[in-house]
């Protein structure tokens, strides 16, 4: 691995998107109501075939004060990519385990939380959550919400 790789976007192959749960509930009039949104991510890689997938968990509950209503949505999308020069972004240590890069660990996430800002918002139209628009987030501190499997 590179120890700082050059991110060049035109190598980066976003082939296949799939909504794996999509939920909207709600009873309440959304009047008034702040929103907790939570973020989280799972990554799962293919080496010999330069793939890596980026799987977004994303919650959307409404708040009134201060406690949580029955306005909720939850996501879990899967981003999968093929990545042209896969091999500059991990290392393998003597026991066989990966490590990526962490920068390119974040452009995936930036892109993929992009992209499902927009499907999300699609998605929330012509329900009581119509309007709702999650939050732009910095891709370095998604680092830190990454979910094993």
């Amino acid at each position: 691995m590179d120890k700082n790789p050059k991110i060049i976007p035109e190598n980066f192959h976003l082939f296949h998107l799939q909504i794996i749960e999509s939920s909207i509930s709600s009873s309440s009039k959304i009047e008034d109501l702040n929103f907790k949104i939570d973020v989280a991510h799972t990554t799962m890689h293919n080496i010999d075939q330069k793939r890596i997938k980026i799987g977004l968990m994303v919650s959307i509950v409404g708040i009134k004060e201060d406690k949580d209503t029955d306005v909720k949505a939850f996501f879990n999308i899967d981003f999968h990519y093929i990545i042209d020069d896969f091999e500059r972004f991990y290392e393998l240590n003597e026991k066989e385990h990966l490590t990526f890069n962490g920068t390119f660990i974040s452009v995936l996430l930036g892109i993929s939380y992009s992209t499902a800002r927009g499907i999300i918002y699609e998605r929330l139209n012509d329900t009581s959550l119509e309007g709702v628009i999650l939050p732009i987030i910095s891709p370095v501190k998604m680092l830190a919400t990454r979910k094993n499997v």
